[in-house]
């Protein structure tokens, strides 16, 4: 094939004689260089919901997540009760060191790019202590720096201009979203996660393998408190017509059987339960006959009322959850309770209606009269914000970090013993106790941001523990702003062999791209988030939504309306609060979403209606 020959000066020769000389003032609009006009609304909301997750941390996640800590309590030799607890935290900007010489204080992102560092801020924590129930001197102290997202409220650039911004020698449409650590821009990944507060029924042929009877069934939760932090439980169905719960304590499974879960929760009767049970399931024989058999089982162990069963716990757990010695075995099985049994509600009955309701749709499940759920669905899945991911392991450092420090308070007791020097703690003592494990809370967090990989003692509820983060690559903008939208479904399913978790469902719609996904292994698993989506950061108040749920004909849960099938049971954020009539259940779900679509005060636009009629 002949090859054409370019003559290169003949080319540029041409190129000079054209009539119209080539210029990018031509196909660049005018206001592009335009810094004095606001920043894009379109491009800022790109990391809008990374950037509202590190500000919610800040602003009262980390406040409800410090009241939620198990305080460092323990005994000295000389039988003095100490008790060490967080109780405030404050989080600075970036501000150079107090030495350093410099015309500004502030830290700009574009000076740690260059420089290769991370771009971080002080953590300062506040700690209150007592001897024996005696209050002694509150200490606050700088516990050291953490990485700040690049954007938010704690972030320098958080209210500059485009002007302002492109001194510091940024973008002027900068949006944020990602961390600056040892000068590389990481991104954590939005991860998907089992719905929160949500019982599902589901068929896995691997739960026949916890245990000696144990069936496929099983309903699955995963209750979320306010403060982010979650934990899962599953009422299994076993073969010989009982129920057992399974929940996890320091990543260890923990089966109890139901009954005498529902009996720590209240102190009542058996009739009491058998008769909760079978609200709305009188005419149900094999169930009613299932009850009565699990209520026997209890009694064949000796235990008929909630002590006895809070001690047989306590006993059995003591050693496992570090409780101070004093504590009862009661003590130690409420405080077991209230760290994994539904702890996104915070009341007792609450916790032992729901697993009643759970109780119910686990032997219609078992029975064929309740449908299965399908997890890979993306109706029952919901998105780990990246600020939620750092907020929850920074609470978990902070609950190892007290833990560690009665070590060194021991030792350091201990070596002033030795000396001669026989002393009681002080301030002074604790103070440096403290400063010597101040790395405990600090280090983790550059370290899953720097390599991706998360150190966790309870695993956050994810279900991988690489590849959290990412290099967010500026090969060209599209490439960078996909970073910000990806939706990962896991490392766990991409070595899985089936293709169930890769499909498109219609329920995606309107949520996800349906065509923006990769080709090759990470199809179907890395999606995108669709133009129009928002994720929800804050979640608004319901208190309205109960009282048009009472007025629409809603029964509390403690009526004394007979309870018949023809009741459905209503949950609002995964707490059972009444009894609704069938009949009435599809004009009252019609009206809410009349009241949602027209964005009326009492019901919120982001209150998901759902309504699952019997069939």
């Amino acid at each position: 094939m002949a090859k054409a020959i370019i003559n290169t000066n003949d080319l540029l020769h041409e190129i000079q004689n054209l009539s119209i000389k080539p210029t990018q003032k031509l196909i660049q609009n005018k206001d592009y260089y335009d810094l004095n006009r606001p920043q894009t609304k379109s491009i800022q909301d790109l990391a809008k919901a990374h950037i509202q997750s590190f500000n919610f941390m800040i602003e009262e996640g980390l406040q409800k997540g410090i009241q939620n800590l198990k305080p460092l309590e323990f005994e000295l030799s000389t039988k003095e009760r100490i008790r060490i607890q967080i109780i405030d935290s404050a989080i600075f900007p970036p501000i150079v060191h107090k030495d350093s010489q410099s015309r500004t204080v502030h830290v700009y992102p574009s000076e740690c790019r260059m420089r290769g560092t991370t771009y971080k801020g002080k953590l300062h924590l506040t700690f209150s202590w007592s001897i024996d129930g005696k209050m002694q001197e509150i200490i606050e102290e700088a516990v050291g720096e953490i990485p700040i997202m690049v954007k938010s409220n704690r972030c320098n650039l958080e209210k500059l201009t485009k002007k302002q911004l492109v001194q510091r020698k940024e973008d002027a449409d900068e949006f944020g979203g990602y961390w600056v650590v040892n000068g590389n821009e990481r991104v954590v990944r939005l991860l998907t996660a089992q719905r929160r507060n949500y019982p599902m029924a589901i068929n896995r042929k691997s739960w026949k393998d916890s245990g000696h009877l144990f069936s496929q069934y099983g309903i699955s939760i995963r209750c979320v408190r306010t403060d982010q932090v979650g934990s899962n439980m599953i009422l299994h169905y076993l073969t010989n017509g009982t129920a057992r719960l399974r929940f996890w304590y320091d990543r260890q499974p923990v089966y109890l059987p139901l009954i005498m879960v529902l009996k720590v929760l209240m102190d009542v009767s058996d009739q009491y339960i058998f008769n909760e049970l079978v609200k709305g399931k009188q005419t149900d024989t094999y169930f009613k006959g299932c009850i009565t058999n699990m209520l026997r089982l209890v009694q064949d162990e000796n235990l008929y009322t909630s002590k006895q069963i809070k001690k047989y716990i306590g006993e059995r757990f003591r050693a496992k959850c570090h409780c101070p010695e004093w504590y009862t075995d009661e003590e130690v099985t409420d405080y077991l309770f209230r760290e994994c049994v539904a702890i996104h509600l915070n009341s007792n009955q609450d916790k032992f209606n729901l697993l009643i309701f759970m109780t119910r749709k686990l032997f219609a499940f078992a029975k064929g009269e309740c449908a299965q759920e399908n997890p890979d669905n993306p109706m029952f899945h919901e998105i780990f914000l990246s600020g939620h991911v750092y907020f929850t392991l920074l609470l978990e450092r902070m609950s190892i970090f007290l833990a560690s420090v009665k070590q060194v308070i021991d030792k350091l007791l201990l070596t002033a013993e030795k000396s001669g020097n026989r002393c009681a703690l002080n301030s002074t003592i604790l103070k440096k106790a403290l400063n010597a494990k101040y790395s405990e809370i600090t280090r983790p967090l550059e370290y899953l941001l720097t390599t991706g990989n998360l150190r966790s003692r309870s695993g956050l509820g994810l279900q991988q523990t690489a590849g959290i983060t990412v290099m967010a690559d500026k090969i060209n903008w599209q490439r960078f702003v996909s970073h910000f939208r990806a939706v990962h479904r896991g490392q766990f399913f991409a070595e899985m062999k089936t293709t169930a978790c890769r499909k498109l469902y219609p329920e995606a719609w309107g949520f996800m791209c349906p065509v923006h996904t990769p080709d090759g292994s990470p199809c179907g698993l890395l999606n995108h988030l669709a133009e129009m989506c928002q994720i929800t950061n804050y979640q608004s108040t319901v208190r309205n939504v109960l009282e048009l749920l009472s007025s629409a004909g809603m029964e509390p849960l403690d009526c004394p309306v007979y309870i018949d099938d023809t009741y459905l049971s209503v949950s609002l954020d995964g707490k059972i609060i009444g009894y609704l009539k069938e009949s009435l259940a599809a004009q009252v779900v019609n009206e809410l979403r009349t009241l949602k679509a027209a964005n009326k005060e009492k019901v919120p636009p982001t209150l998901e209606i759902g309504f699952i009629p019997k069939t």
